[in-house]
Formats: structure tokens, sequence, C-alpha cells
């Protein structure tokens, strides 16, 4: 019933399937599906509303604002529903972890824009995107997991989560304004980047290399990826792969 609120966009629910974990049980996938769905759009908030959020979800908070009021419905639905996955006992406590840091990640975009001085691509990379919630779910429905593979899987979503960030620059150069001096070779100041419109900020990126440099890190990761994966035998850790090139060429 929740999932008739959201509307998702296309590109995010075919990402969501590539990169759904090869060992959920086929019993649950399509919940789990949904499930990811739903959590993707409520952690995704317009920012005005992330600390409030914030509240209704780990401070028990309830607000009269019509906004909050349907995010704090949806989370209770969709909690419910994962609290009937079979390992949602074993797992809740990194689920609840990975959604606090989720929360945390959105407020740097904020910062980025406010404070373009403090922007470096290190702290970029870390903050870019955070599907571990996601792949949370996907464990709560594997029974046949290995729960002794989970520090490789946890550093495979450090790689995948860089990589699916430089895929949504690529594909839209949304976000990319607070990078683009940093690849201005010192031509350009913060205060300027972010004063460029958006043709502009493109080809100053494209000018200095941020295409061919972001590609090159992608591929780092691909291949640092590939190397963890053979310590993983729950699943393939090439479909994870498939999935990321995939979304590369959205």
């Amino acid at each position: 019933m929740y999932l008739q609120y959201i509307k998702a966009p296309v590109l995010c629910v075919d990402a969501i399937r590539e990169l759904t974990l090869p060992c959920v049980d086929r019993e649950y996938y399509e919940r789990v599906v949904d499930l990811k769905i739903l959590l993707t759009s409520l952690l995704s908030p317009e920012p005005d509303l992330i600390d409030g959020l914030y509240e209704i979800i780990f401070c028990n908070r309830s607000f009269e604002d019509r906004r909050l009021a349907l995010l704090e419905d949806l989370w209770n639905s969709g909690m419910a529903e994962i609290k009937k996955l079979p390992r949602f006992d074993e797992f809740a406590p990194l689920f609840e972890y990975d959604v606090r840091v989720a929360l945390t990640s959105l407020n740097y975009p904020v910062l980025a824009e406010a404070v373009p001085e403090a922007v470096n691509l290190e702290e970029w990379k870390l903050y870019t995107a955070n599907i571990a919630y996601l792949v949370d779910v996907d464990l709560m429905a594997s029974p046949s997991f290995n729960t002794d593979e989970l520090p490789f899987l946890r550093e495979i979503l450090v790689y995948a989560q860089q990589m699916i960030g430089i895929s949504s620059w690529l594909s839209s150069w949304a976000g990319i304004a607070p990078l683009a001096y940093l690849f201005s070779q010192a031509l350009t100041t913060p205060a300027e980047v972010t004063g460029l419109n958006g043709g502009e900020m493109v080809e100053l990126a494209e000018m200095f290399g941020f295409r061919e440099h972001m590609l090159k890190l992608w591929r780092e990761n691909y291949e640092k990826i590939k190397a963890i994966g053979s310590n993983i035998s729950s699943f393939s850790v090439d479909s994870i792969l498939t999935g990321l090139e995939k979304l590369l060429k959205m």
C-alpha cells in the first residue's frame, strides 16, 4: 500500500534491481525490491526535512507538518514489513547504523554549497552515495549468506558507493560544482566556480579532465572489488560488477 505514495525514477528502480544481491531468497525478492524503493525515496528528503526525519526514526518524535507526518507513516509501514524478513534481528544493528550514516551524509552537499573551500575529493567520496542500508535489507532476506564474509562485503560497499556516485556525476553532472575547482589547477577559486551556470561549470570540469579522472577512479574501484570478491562464496561478485557497469551506461 505504501508504494502508492512513492514516485521513484525509473533509473532508480532499475539500479535497485541491478544491484540487489543475488543471494536474496526468491520468496522475498519482490518484497525486498519494493522496500528498497521505499527506503531510497524516504532517505532522499528535501534538505529542510532531514533533521525532522532523523528525529522521527531515532527519537520516536512526531510532527504536525504534513510532509513529516507522511514520512513517519511511510517509515513505520516500511519497518513493519522489514521486521518480517527472516534475518531482521541479526542485521538490525547494522541497518540502524547505516541509516544514521545515510542521513548524516545528506548534509554534506549542503555544506559543500555553503562552504566550497572545505570540499576535498576524499571526503566527497565518503558521502556521495550511500547504499549500505539497502544491502542490509538484502542480507535480512538472504538465509544462505555466510556472515564470515560480511567484512569483505562491507569493504566492497565502500568502493561500490563511490562508483555509483561517479555514475551519477557523469550521467547528470548534478552536484559537481563544489568539485570543479579541484580540477582547475588552481586557476579558479571555489567562489568563482559556484557562480558559474551549469554549462560553464561542465565546460570547466571537462577542460581539466574531470571525466577522465572519475573514470580512472571507477576502474580502480572495479579492480578492487574484483580482488576482494575472491573471498566471497555466498554469491558471485561478478553480478554486482555487472550491475555497476550497467549503471555507468544508464
